[in-house]
């Protein structure tokens, strides 16, 4: 009874109205619906997906037009990746991101795929990567209605990265939702301790967690461009139960 791969990912806005241009206007997501965060109901909750909201696909935002940025650090979830069908995809956002001038790096291989680093106006740290000859857990349908073509929009979520002091005891708690070790790939900054990959499932781009092993990093202050929470897909309600 594993765990068959990301659900969801909930991260935190300042601002509702400037989260929903960006992230469809621009990243060309459809906006599947807004509710209000169950705990705090003056707050809204707003779900990005494909054209149906398909589990694996949602983005979603809790709006905390009060909060103070998030301050970077270990004890968080350090960067979001959302995957395209495509190398030549990329090539497309490359060109997007520059006539938007969103903040973004070229595009780059990283745990052997290739990607483009970039963030949103709130410094939220993201990933474009590429499904190139991926397989593993299946992707979604971007919105036939976006303003991105449909061969070039965002399918559905990719890897998280985790950014820990003890990498050991993060290891053990994925693995008792089935997680095992994949690879051990090269720092993203030099002089750091190497990434542990860790998949689950089917596998592949939606169903892998990164783990990056950081003791030089003062615990992550929670805010706007910050990430709350990473949720995981079981088959049905029955498991969930069990």
């Amino acid at each position: 009874m594993n765990v068959k791969g990301i659900h969801h990912l909930t991260a935190m806005t300042g601002s509702a109205a400037n989260n929903f241009s960006f992230y469809t206007e621009v990243l060309g997501m459809r906006l599947v619906k807004k509710t209000v965060n169950q705990d705090d109901t003056t707050a809204y909750h707003l779900f990005y997906g494909d054209e149906k909201g398909n589990p694996g696909t949602e983005l979603t935002f809790f709006d905390f037009p009060n909060a103070g940025p998030m301050r970077k650090g270990v004890g968080s979830i350090s960067n979001t990746s959302m995957r395209v069908a495509s190398d030549a995809a990329l090539d497309y956002w490359l060109k997007r991101f520059g006539d938007f001038e969103v903040k973004h790096e070229g595009i780059t291989t990283f745990a052997g795929r290739h990607v483009i680093f970039f963030e949103d106006p709130e410094g939220h740290r993201l990933t474009l990567v590429s499904d190139e000859n991926e397989t593993g857990v299946q992707s979604g349908t971007p919105w036939d209605r976006s303003p991105v073509p449909v061969e070039f929009g965002i399918t559905g979520l990719g890897p998280v990265m985790l950014t820990v002091r003890k990498p050991d005891s993060t290891m053990a708690v994925l693995s008792v939702l089935g997680f095992t070790e994949k690879e051990r790939i090269p720092a993203i900054e030099a002089g750091q301790e190497e990434i542990i990959v860790m998949h689950v499932g089917e596998g592949g781009t939606g169903a892998e967690v990164f783990i990056e092993p950081r003791t030089d990093l003062p615990m992550e202050i929670q805010g706007t461009g910050g990430v709350h929470h990473v949720a995981f897909r079981v088959t049905d309600e029955k498991e969930l139960h069990d």
